[in-house]
């Protein structure tokens, strides 16, 4: 769920902060393609867990990753500074785990009634407009960044203390997943669960005893050092 505790500016600014850190650059300033893929990015940038999960899993399938910065495992680790215990926990990945429709809306209509974000409708002749089945009824919609959610973005959250960690997160997410993974037409989710069953044969691969720490096991694979 959004920030449930937190209070509602700080999860308006942290969407904010998304979709100008992680949207497509178009003639209207920054979009996110669907509200579930903004969802789903602010759901990663939330849960540093899962955000490690797919960083790691992108290091370890995909080409071209020898190209990867240096910095990569300090930045993973940064990520992973949490009680041993909190480690332990299975990847999920979606950002309906509890139930976050009236947040989310709350979080929309804050941005909306003061015209930082707009939902705008995607005609059906779009270019982006490809649905896939996991996909109907998500991309139907796209939200765009307005002047003033640039401006608020590149000084109310950009330059804000309590979003540094979120910024450090975006910024991880550009690094470690290509383009077309963030800009929409439905990727990201099939590739979420690709991470999540690629998981699940790692630990079904007898590769860690039961009380074994999986991310510090996954990290030390990874990148070839101990967490």
């Amino acid at each position: 769920m959004i920030g449930r505790e937190s209070p509602i500016e700080y999860d308006a600014l942290r969407v904010l902060l998304i979709v100008h850190q992680l949207g497509t650059r178009t003639s209207r300033r920054w979009t996110v393609d669907s509200e579930h893929l903004l969802q789903q990015l602010d759901h990663l940038v939330r849960h540093p867990i899962d955000l490690a999960f797919v960083v790691m899993d992108h290091i370890r399938h995909q080409p071209g990753t020898e190209t990867a910065p240096r910095d990569l495992p300090a930045r993973v680790r940064r990520l992973l500074d949490l009680p041993p215990r909190a480690r332990h926990r299975r990847a999920i990945f979606s950002p309906f785990e509890r139930g976050s429709w009236q947040r989310w809306d709350d979080v929309l209509a804050f941005l909306g009634c003061r015209d930082l974000l707009r939902i705008s409708p995607l005609a059906p002749d779009d270019s982006r407009f490809e649905l896939t089945e996991r996909a109907v009824g998500w991309l139907e919609t796209t939200v765009l960044e307005t002047a003033a959610g640039s401006d608020a973005a590149e000084s109310d959250a950009a330059g804000s203390d309590a979003l540094a960690r979120e910024l450090e997160r975006c910024a991880l997410l550009r690094t470690a997943l290509p383009p077309r993974l963030l800009g929409g037409r439905g990727l990201l989710e099939p590739h979420l669960d690709g991470v999540r069953s690629r998981l699940t044969a790692y630990q079904s691969d007898e590769q860690l005893d039961v009380e074994d720490d999986l991310i510090a096991g996954l990290f030390q694979a990874t990148f070839l050092e101990p967490l």
